[in-house]
């Protein structure tokens, strides 16, 4: 029933459904009205950045070529053959959408022709209708395998740092989503830019989830410059990253989290957030 909904009415339903209030996405205020917008009206660099395959040269131009995930191979259909030329461990991912990972920590213990099929059948799904998030439509179809930061045998911590860039002489405001067990038990937790805990939360996690006293990581300041760096003059973006044996490694570049619904607590934080995302968008290079 979803799929016969204007793109228009529909936006507005999931709004409703996420925030309790119809959101005005003509001239949007607070931050999920912005996200809500973009995802609508996305400027044309919105593809590239959030390609998988095409964003690594942004990366590479803009802050150096030391900061990627090295990649074993980009394919437009992935074959047993090169499967196997592939190291005992990798993870494969679609470029063009989100959730289409496989962590392979023992390529051994899997079968090659289920791989690749469940891989391939990546490329059959357009995540840009699914999710109506229009950016992601534009991104030509393709394959991805990096080398796997593991962590004690599964996926490493995440730190997605949200950017925010005033453009009106105030400083860029950033605080830190650490994003911990995803192989395991899910938990999280925001810090400020100082690594204090944020007096804010994200909403739909309980309080066990959201406990966490890691240590502020050395490469803070470096993850913060980076980040800054990379969302250039968008009004805001969130840059994800790993780090790995004391390297620090860019993850991607997410326009429109959680295609919009991404939420925080207490409610008044939406406006006041808003309020540090300049309207209209701007494009980022």
């Amino acid at each position: 029933m979803k799929n016969l909904l204007p793109d228009w009415l529909y936006f507005q339903l999931v709004y409703v459904k996420n925030y309790k209030r119809f959101g005005n996405f003509s001239q949007p205020t607070s931050f999920s009205e912005k996200l809500f917008a973009r995802i609508q009206n996305p400027l044309p660099a919105f593809s590239m950045l959030a390609d998988k395959v095409e964003v690594r040269e942004y990366v590479r131009n803009t802050v150096g070529e030391q900061y990627l995930i090295p990649c074993y191979g980009v394919y437009e259909r992935i074959t047993p053959e090169d499967f196997q030329k592939l190291p005992e461990s990798f993870v494969l991912k679609a470029n063009h959408g989100a959730g289409q990972v496989l962590v392979v920590t023992d390529k051994s213990t899997l079968s090659p022709e289920s791989v690749c099929d469940q891989a391939n059948m990546w490329l059959e799904e357009n995540y840009g209708d699914d999710s109506r998030e229009r950016h992601y439509k534009n991104i030509p179809r393709r394959l991805l395998a990096e080398k796997a930061l593991l962590q004690k045998g599964g996926s490493p911590d995440d730190y997605k740092v949200h950017v925010f860039n005033p453009q009106d002489g105030r400083a860029p405001y950033c605080f830190i989503q650490l994003i911990k067990g995803r192989s395991a038990t899910l938990s999280q937790a925001i810090y400020l830019s100082d690594w204090t805990k944020a007096p804010f939360c994200r909403a739909g996690y309980s309080t066990a989830q959201q406990k966490d006293d890691s240590p502020r990581p050395a490469c803070l300041n470096e993850m913060l410059e980076v980040a800054i760096k990379l969302t250039g003059s968008l009004g805001y973006s969130r840059v994800d990253f790993y780090v790995h044996e004391g390297s620090l490694y860019f993850g991607e570049i997410t326009l429109t989290p959680a295609g919009g619904r991404v939420r925080f607590e207490p409610n008044g934080l939406d406006s006041q957030l808003g309020s540090l995302f300049p309207w209209p968008d701007r494009m980022p290079v």
